[in-house]
Order: C-alpha cells, then sequence, then structure tokens
C-alpha cells in the first residue's frame, strides 16, 4: 500500500516534468530584474513570456522583486502572476533601556540569502491613507555566541482593528529586504522578533516582543 501510495505522489510529477515539458504552477521567489526577467540568489534565470501583472513598474534593472510565476517549461520561461517590489531598510543597533513598541504586524515570509534578509509582512491601515506608516529594523548580537537577533517595529499612527471599524480598514502587504552582509556572516542561528502593543488580559494595550517561529521561515 505504501508503494501504491507513493507511486500516486509521484504520478503528477511524472506527467508534468519530461524531456518534453515542464511545468509548476503558483512558484515563488526572491528576485533580481535582469533584462526582461529574473535572475535570483543562486545565479538561476527566468524569462517573462507572459504576465497577469498589469503594472510594468517592477522592470527597474537591478531591482529586487518577490515573485509568484508559473514555470512553463524547461528552459524556465515563466508565467508572471504577481510582484511586489521590495523596499530596502537598514538595521540599526537595538536601543538600550526604553522603546517604543510598535503597531501590529503579520510575517509571511523571511528568507536570508544574497546578502539579505527578506520579508514579507502584512499591516493595517486607514482606507484614507492618511497617516504614514513606518516599518524600523534592529539587530543584536549574542557576544560570544553563535546567535544574532533581527527586531521588526511597526509605527502605524495606531491604526488598528482596536481603534477603528473594517469598514476603515484595508491591508497592506510589503516585501522588505535589509542588507546583512558582513552583519550576520558567522551567525548558525537567526531570530527574528516583533516589538509591538497588543490587548492585554485587561483590554488596555501592552507592549508585546514575539518571536516569529523559524517553522514560518525559509532561512538559507
Amino acid at each position: 500500500m505504501k508503494r501504491i501510495a507513493l507511486l500516486g505522489l509521484l504520478l503528477p510529477f511524472i506527467f508534468a516534468c519530461t524531456e518534453y515539458r515542464y511545468t509548476a504552477s503558483n512558484q515563488k521567489d526572491v528576485v533580481t530584474v535582469k533584462g526582461n526577467g529574473f535572475v535570483n540568489d543562486y545565479g538561476h534565470t527566468y524569462t517573462v513570456v507572459s504576465s497577469e501583472v498589469k503594472d510594468g513598474n517592477w522592470k527597474v534593472q537591478d531591482s529586487r522583486c518577490y515573485i509568484i510565476f508559473d514555470v512553463l517549461n524547461i528552459n524556465y520561461d515563466i508565467n508572471l502572476k504577481e510582484v511586489l517590489p521590495s523596499v530596502i531598510k537598514y538595521a540599526a543597533i537595538l536601543p538600550d533601556g526604553e522603546f517604543d513598541y510598535g503597531d501590529p504586524i503579520s510575517v509571511w515570509w523571511g528568507t536570508m540569502s544574497g546578502g539579505y534578509f527578506d520579508i514579507g509582512l502584512d499591516y493595517y491601515q486607514l482606507k484614507s491613507g492618511a497617516g504614514h506608516h513606518e516599518i524600523s529594523f534592529f539587530y543584536k548580537d549574542d557576544p560570544g555566541s553563535d546567535t544574532i537577533h533581527f527586531y521588526i517595529s511597526h509605527d502605524g499612527n495606531g491604526e488598528t482593528p482596536e481603534k477603528y471599524g473594517e469598514k476603515e480598514l484595508e491591508e497592506v502587504t510589503e516585501f522588505i529586504s535589509v542588507p546583512v552582509k558582513g552583519l550576520a556572516s558567522g551567525y548558525r542561528n537567526v531570530y527574528l522578533h516583533i516589538l509591538e502593543y497588543s490587548v492585554g488580559n485587561t483590554g488596555a494595550m501592552v507592549p508585546t516582543e514575539k518571536e516569529v517561529p523559524l517553522s514560518y521561515m525559509v532561512l538559507f
């Protein structure tokens, strides 16, 4: 029975991957724009032959992006489905003592490659777009250890579901790239912490430090 089950898992792959045909749907990668396509951090090239992305602003040469795409053949010609251009943020040393915690964010992606710590996150903002949101990034190493800690904070002007009705808010997705070349080298363990205010047991907002589980992240 185990052999039959295994064959059942392999059959879709066997039919999709032959000498003449290779297809894969909804693939994800972090890439740099090069010509009419992309190159990932390991030198692999994707050529865009069709696109569902209406906005062509992603075509800025040498810019960093998170992409979702379909592989169309063995040459890695792709159908581009979604592009999130990267926002470059630089990490500062975590301040000692008092620190102003931020508004809630949700981290859904994390990778470390190509000299960057790449993070995908969501947060709420007013649909009116009245306020400016700022994402800050910090780091703190453990002297004498092989561990480095990164911290992220979101100044969102208090634009949260607890303060405003859902009809007044919209969810925003951002992709952030933090240069870490030379900063994170030599460390075997990397941790990401979210510094935010959350609703406490009494209903009041209290400062909270949340560690993002590494199982949610792709660290390589």
